[in-house]
């Protein structure tokens, strides 16, 4: 007998809005019967969906801890992408039984559109409850046709628990259903016949996700799946739809009004409608003869092997709860100075890999280094700008904790940084005559702080640099205007936080980097030059923690000396702010995600001539 992913055992033929199969089996084929004693769990899964990867831990404990209570629960695939070896992977560590449902057809049966759904069925075999696990993780929509992803510290409302209590004590269910989250399921009707295509994927689609998607969304990338093929693509469809009609990809937060970016990211209004359309006619292939080429990816960014590889020790992140900031020094044992031109931070891992940074560190008594260029000195007050008179010494005392955090790299990351690898960013690839000085004497110091995603993994990161034969013409300083002063108090909507970098030399401003947590809102940088003139840089309307961009300037823009980049921000501890862990608490600087930070990075050039007008 031929085996399914999902084997019917049962007479009747299994057809769209039939009873529900008596048995089904699982990717190790053993049957389940689709019944329990008390109630019954059907609880959809993928392996690429992020928020299936987060919710798959706490299924399996839910499932363990009432299992003496009568409850059964059966994960569910009805992802077309989702191959046998990828299902019996994730089933590896649970204890939770995963059903692969082929071709869809018990998620039509129940009328099912997203992983992460579950529906609650009693002994009866009736519906008593569908919908979200719980209220942790999300979409909501943040401006009209903008949508952003949320995730809360804990969950508010455990959807799912409830209503199984609620079964299993025989007393009413409260909420019978919710909206469920996690990636739309591309289900076509099988049997009926498909509209000629128009827009196929090979011929209008493909080429799309090459220049958008596939950056991230290749096999090893840092996306969590793959759209290298039509056979990756075509579950996925769906999805693909939804995420760029409501502009969550691709990723890109820049107000298209104030500033101009080489490395903006966006697709037109037309190519939206193309991908819409392609989705609503059924996802066409056409003809493979019509796909452009493959792109390969190149590990050595097309500039040939790099010249120095720093691998970190491997580090075990957890599936879930909170992980502090990790901090790996390394000495470098250089013979000389080096240049670095390119650099780029790798990880087995990127999904947990929310951000690294690197900062240098020298000895403290050194004799000067006659290659060293001209860079500000920091100046550790500078961070307490915004403090009123006489405040000062609170300020100190308050974050007094973090001292040695801020003894990391003369700041850290107060002061700006050496390298950064953060997530959605590209590897640094400076143009010919640019570089960042590495000198011989300097350890580096990472700083890696991870997200788990529902899954432990061992993580291993690696920094790969690449170094110029000469000095360059051009040496690039990344530094910060930044503040540690500020209380955001309880249930505040937007809380405005400033700070300032004065200009010391003649500067060309390279790029733009926001950073905040969860509770950040907006962002701005605003150039005031010295005879009281003020330019609009950059203007980030709706701050995504999940998304740190460095936005390159298209037109590099050269400052005076005397120049003040003014970074103004917003903060949102409302309850309407679903990332706001908690909005009843007053906020402080502090390193971690649930804490917040105001820092403005920047890329510089000093001592840099005024260009020749055009």
């Amino acid at each position: 007998m031929k085996r399914l992913g999902l084997q019917l055992i049962a007479a009747a033929t299994f057809s769209v809005g039939a009873e529900l199969p008596k048995t089904v089996r699982d990717v190790h084929d053993q049957p389940h019967p689709l019944k329990a004693d008390k109630a019954l769990v059907l609880a959809w899964t993928s392996a690429g969906c992020p928020m299936s990867k987060l919710y798959r831990p706490r299924l399996n404990r839910l499932a363990r801890e009432f299992a003496p209570r009568g409850v059964r629960v059966l994960l569910i695939s009805s992802s077309s992408q989702d191959t046998l070896a990828d299902l019996r992977a994730l089933a590896k560590p649970l204890q939770t039984p995963i059903i692969q449902d082929v071709d869809g057809r018990l998620a039509r049966t129940l009328k099912v559109g997203r992983t992460t759904e579950a529906i609650l069925l009693d002994a009866q075999g009736q519906v008593k409850y569908r919908g979200a696990v719980d209220d942790q993780y999300g979409f909501r929509e943040t401006a009209p046709g903008d949508v952003g992803a949320f995730r809360r510290q804990e969950p508010r409302r455990h959807h799912l628990r409830e209503a199984l209590l609620a079964v299993l004590d025989d007393k009413p269910i409260v909420v019978k259903e919710t909206r469920p989250f996690g990636c739309a399921l591309h289900l076509p009707e099988p049997g009926q016949p498909a509209p000629p295509a128009k827009i196929t994927f090979h011929r209008h689609i493909e080429p799309l996700l090459q220049q958008n998607c596939q950056e991230c969304h290749h096999r090893g990338g840092g996306g969590p799946f793959a759209l290298e093929t039509y056979k990756q693509t075509k579950g996925w469809a769906k999805m693909i739809g939804e995420v760029v009609a409501e502009k969550r990809m691709p990723p890109w937060n820049a107000d298209p009004k104030v500033g101009h970016f080489r490395n903006a990211r966006g697709l037109t209004e037309a190519e939206i409608r193309r991908i819409t359309e392609w989705v609503k006619s059924g996802a066409p292939q056409g003809d493979p003869a019509q796909a452009p080429p493959r792109l390969s990816w190149d590990t050595g960014l097309g500039i040939g092997p790099p010249d120095k590889v720093i691998t970190l020790p491997p580090f075990d992140v957890p599936a879930e709860g909170r992980v502090p900031y990790r901090y790996v020094p390394v000495k470098l044992n250089l013979k000389e100075n080096q240049w670095v031109r390119a650099a780029e931070f790798v990880s087995d891992t990127p999904e947990v890999l929310h951000h690294t940074l690197a900062f240098l560190k020298q000895p403290r008594w050194r004799k000067p280094n006659p290659d060293a260029p001209w860079t500000p000195r920091f100046n550790p007050l500078s961070v307490l700008q915004g403090a009123r008179p006489g405040e000062r010494g609170f300020w100190i005392r308050r974050n007094q904790q973090h001292l040695r955090d801020f003894l990391v790299g003369q700041g850290g990351g107060l002061n700006g940084y050496f390298l950064s690898g953060i997530v959605g960013d590209r590897p640094m690839v400076l143009p010919e005559g640019r570089a960042k000085f590495l000198p011989f004497d300097a350890s580096i110091i990472f700083q890696l702080h991870y997200q788990p995603n529902g899954r432990a993994a061992r993580s291993t990161s690696r920094l790969r640099l690449w170094f110029t034969k000469e000095r360059p013409r051009e040496i690039i300083d990344t530094r910060a205007a930044a503040t540690v002063v500020f209380r955001i108090p309880p249930h505040a909507k937007a809380h405005e936080v400033r700070a300032s970098h004065r200009f010391q030399r003649d500067t060309l401003l390279l790029s733009l980097q926001p950073h905040m947590h969860y509770r950040g809102g907006t962002f701005r940088f605003v150039a005031e030059l010295p005879d009281g003139r003020r330019e609009p840089l950059l203007h980030v309307p709706r701050f995504d923690f999940d998304w740190q961009h460095r936005y390159e300037l298209a037109q590099p823009r050269w400052f005076p000396a005397g120049t003040r980049l003014h970074a103004i921000g917003t903060y949102d501890n409302s309850a309407g702010n679903p990332d706001n862990p908690d909005p009843t608490q007053t906020v402080w600087f502090g390193l971690q995600s649930e804490e917040e930070m105001f820092i403005g990075f920047f890329e510089a050039i000093w001592n840099a001539p005024k260009p020749r007008e055009k």
